[in-house]
């Protein structure tokens, strides 16, 4: 009988990991690197941060994850849990790619931005280098993006 009353616990806590993990609970908004428009899933709290891309199994061609900090800081990202090789481009606070790296799926490896950073936006592998985006190129966010960058800086 004990067990029964484990059960239901266990089937929430399930439940709650795979909803913050399929993308339906991030607001989307649009980036555009380059001249190339992205659309954007908008992680702006810590636990949208540190879930990001994990457990999911496929990204569409031109979406990905943007990643809002409150300030400037080095960041780092790493791919447990992470199904799905991916490029990332971190961003300064000019809005400028700082530096890029593709990061393959489940690696245990961290990877760094080479500055302080404000923004991280993650892509499918191989995007950044289709496109010929890398360190230098400017980002230009789109109206929900900056309304989020523009709440996380009150804070």
């Amino acid at each position: 009988m004990k067990c029964k009353w484990l059960i239901i616990p266990a089937y929430l806590l399930v439940q709650l990991l795979v909803g913050c993990n399929s993308g339906d609970e991030l607001p989307r908004g649009y980036v555009i690197i380059g001249q190339k428009r992205f659309s954007v899933e908008i992680a702006a709290t810590p636990g949208a941060r540190s879930v990001g891309m994990m457990y999911r199994k496929d990204l569409p061609a031109d979406n990905g994850m943007i990643f809002i900090f409150e300030h400037p800081q080095k960041l780092t990202f790493w791919m447990k849990n992470t199904y799905i090789s991916l490029d990332i481009a971190f961003i300064s606070d000019n809005m400028t790619i700082i530096n890029t790296a593709t990061m393959p799926a489940l690696t245990q490896q961290h990877f760094f931005s080479a500055r302080a950073a404000l923004l991280a936006v993650e892509l499918p592998a191989g995007t950044l280098e289709k496109y010929s985006l890398g360190s230098g190129d400017k980002l230009i966010a789109g109206p929900k993006v900056l309304k989020a960058l523009a709440t996380i800086s009150d804070k």
